[in-house]
């Protein structure tokens, strides 16, 4: 006759060690992704991370400074009795009030209200409202906002930060899966288990979406291209990006070299002082290979030219149709990439639901025993 359930109930070492494997690797390879991309990071930025953090500090310290002063107390009747033009002419002067007066260094204006509440005692109810609401957004737009309308607004992709991303990503999920399986945490394996499968789902959902609306895709990253074009020289990662596309697919531009009108310095237009107006980036001329070294100023003024002359010097065709053409001829190559990925998200999302599973049976048995485990 048994005593308690599970008798036999006991964590699987090869699964435990197996997954702690799995995520080791994943773990060392966020590592070296971070390193790379925070080396790549420093060689751009000077002063890194010092300068970086006073800057961005600027624009959070500004929209901290108008929020603590957002919330302000009136008497209940001034409040909330007045009309909508009243209360908007009310926006508008407490704006004011603090443009003119830099800061909270100097008198706070609430301090008059409070005082005033304090010597009508319990005659008035304090009230909630929200004043400077035109201040508030103004220093949103101008601060931390910015970066993210940068991000939304599909700008110019720095490469750096794809790096950084991943390898943090890589990093947070290789060492919670690798305590979660060595300590046996439950919590760490489902915070991992769980990451995965968002993922794997979401990377599932782009895919359909993808395959379903082709051309809003198609719209999208040609947006995208555009808009990397105009940053074509802010960024050098991101101009090496762009040069090695445009040379690998013999390509030059989104849809053609016209496209580098949107860029400032290739711009044909005639307020334009840039040497490269009018021209395309080396990385679209046709290489000669008697040379052996590279020409950078090869497409200098080269748009300034008839269409018809542009065969022999440059890449005529867009870089969106080249992809497109070359998808289909190595489809078999990305789809093996895709499934491998898959699989092994698969595969870990597995060994971590059977390592959960092992630990909850040891627990259960161990709460059906008359001793403790």
């Amino acid at each position: 006759m048994h005593y308690y359930r599970y008798s036999n109930a006991e964590v699987s070492c090869w699964y435990k060690y197996l997954l702690f494997s799995y995520n080791i690797i994943f773990w060392l390879a966020g590592v070296a992704f971070l390193a790379v991309g925070l080396w790549a990071w420093s060689e751009k930025v000077p002063h890194w991370p010092l300068q970086v953090l006073v800057d961005k500090s600027v624009g959070i310290q500004n929209v901290i400074r108008v929020f603590l002063r957002v919330v302000v107390i009136l008497p209940s009747g001034d409040a909330f009795l007045g009309s909508a033009a009243q209360l908007t002419a009310r926006f508008h002067e407490h704006a004011t009030e603090h443009k003119e007066q830099d800061g909270l260094s100097r008198q706070d204006p609430e301090l008059p209200v409070l005082q005033q509440r304090q010597e009508q005692g319990s005659h008035t109810r304090p009230a909630v409202l929200l004043v400077p609401l035109l201040d508030f957004q103004q220093q949103l737009h101008h601060g931390v906002l910015s970066d993210l309308t940068k991000v939304t607004g599909l700008h110019g992709l720095d490469p750096v930060v794809l790096v950084l991303v991943v390898g943090i990503v890589m990093f947070t999920l290789g060492f919670a899966g690798c305590v979660g399986a060595l300590r046996e945490n439950i919590c760490l394996l489902k915070f991992f288990c769980g990451t995965i499968v968002f993922i794997f789902l979401l990377e599932l959902a782009v895919a359909v979406l993808a395959v379903l609306f082709q051309d809003w895709v198609r719209d999208r990253v040609k947006e995208f291209f555009e808009n990397n074009i105009k940053s074509y020289r802010d960024d050098i990662d991101l101009q090496n990006l762009i040069d090695s596309l445009q040379k690998i697919n013999h390509c030059c531009g989104a849809q053609g070299p016209d496209d580098w009108d949107f860029n400032i310095y290739f711009n044909c237009s005639s307020e334009s002082k840039s040497r490269e107006k009018c021209g395309v980036p080396f990385s679209c001329c046709i290489p000669d290979p008697a040379q052996k070294v590279v020409n950078t100023q090869c497409g200098y003024d080269v748009r300034k030219k008839s269409k018809s002359q542009w065969d022999d010097q440059i890449f005529i065709k867009g870089c969106i149709l080249a992809l497109e053409a070359w998808l289909p001829r190595n489809i078999y190559i990305v789809a093996g990439v895709f499934i491998a990925i898959s699989l092994l998200q698969i595969f870990g999302i597995f060994l971590a639901r059977t390592l959960i599973s092992d630990i909850e049976a040891v627990k259960a048995a161990c709460s059906y025993r008359p001793w403790p485990c």
